[in-house]
């Protein structure tokens, strides 16, 4: 029982963050993500 359960979740984690890779790839460029990333890690440090 529990291990369906574990099993179910991971499926659903996987189709998250698949259907979310797809938006990101999609509607954003990585590159700009990349530079927004490293300005945020400067403010930061």
């Amino acid at each position: 029982m529990a291990e369906s359960n574990k099993s179910r979740v991971h499926q659903l984690l996987q189709d998250g963050f698949k259907s979310t890779k797809n938006y990101i790839s999609e509607h954003v460029d990585a590159r700009s993500i990349v530079e927004q990333a490293q300005r945020n890690v400067r403010i930061l440090a």
